[in-house]
């Protein structure tokens, strides 16, 4: 099966699963945080509502508590849509064996396996992000802006400003597409999460101008995928109800609108098909063409 073939298995996957798009929407749930701040590193939290700001400075104990709410709110969002990741990987697979699972099917099956998921990001993800939360804290501690605080704003701007050009956009794809195929050794291979991410670079290494392709189309996709939230955005704006939000369904460090899951769960489906179908391709089961009829 080649590039395009699988991007237009997921694409009549993700058409005819409709069944599964509630899954789609509580799976986008892991790349959703609510952006309740400006962009400007200056301002203070909650500073784009001047109301809840001065409310909160009288209230300090009302802050902390907000704050842990919010976090303990992204924590529990991430795990929903790390079962549900699983259970569309297992719908998709089931879609290449002829056969279709119910959504509570799917969702059983992905609840079997969400630890494994879980302990798959957290061994790709985050020696990804340690240098990038390294940076920051560099930059919060030399307050006295010297040569270590501007190394560290530099190399900061690299890696989020610019992680959408030059290398930074590949370090990005192969990153994720690592990812998504430990994801799927760990649910379909049924091998412990560490050797998952291990295979999972044999096969970037074995097959990487192809799985780079798939990743790219996928990360263009992400952003085409995106623009169906732009009404909601410039709306709130336009009601002075949030600061500058970024925009991605694809980069989990990112943010977007928590009620735009609802529009992108279909493009969940979407992703996690296509790199199901991928993984079939690059370790093939008999199991035939891609059918989702």
């Amino acid at each position: 099966m080649s590039v395009w073939a699988t991007l237009s298995s997921a694409f009549r996957f993700t058409r005819r699963s409709v069944r599964l798009w509630p899954i789609g929407i509580l799976a986008m749930l892991g790349s959703t945080q609510l952006a309740v701040t400006h962009a400007e590193s200056g301002e203070p939290l909650f500073a784009s509502n001047m109301v809840l700001a001065a409310w909160l400075t009288e209230r300090p104990a009302a802050s902390w508590a907000i704050a842990f709410g919010v976090l303990a709110g992204v924590i529990g969002l991430w795990l929903i849509s790390e079962i549900a990741t699983a259970a569309l990987v297992f719908a998709a697979d089931a879609s290449l064996k002829r056969c279709k699972l119910t959504a509570a099917e799917s969702w059983r099956d992905g609840s079997r396996v969400w630890r494994d998921v879980v302990a798959v990001d957290v061994l790709v993800v985050v020696p990804v992000l340690v240098p990038i939360v390294t940076l920051v804290a560099l930059g919060a501690a030399a307050l006295d802006g010297g040569a270590v605080a501007n190394t560290a704003e530099r190399g900061l701007d690299f890696f989020t400003i610019g992680i959408y050009s030059g290398f930074a956009v590949v370090l990005a794809i192969v990153v994720w597409a690592w990812r998504d195929l430990a994801v799927r050794h760990a649910v379909l291979g049924g091998v412990r999460p560490m050797e998952a991410v291990h295979a999972a670079v044999s096969d970037l290494t074995g097959s990487l101008p192809r799985t780079l392709a798939v990743g790219a189309s996928l990360f263009i996709t992400a952003w085409v995928a995106t623009f169906v939230l732009l009404p909601f955005v410039f709306a709130l704006d336009a009601f002075g109800l949030t600061g500058v939000v970024l925009l991605t369904p694809a980069l989990a460090w990112q943010w977007i609108v928590l009620p735009g899951v609802v529009l992108l769960g279909p493009y969940a489906l979407f992703d996690v098909s296509a790199w199901t179908y991928w993984y079939r391709l690059l370790h093939p089961v008999a199991v035939g063409v891609p059918d989702v009829g």
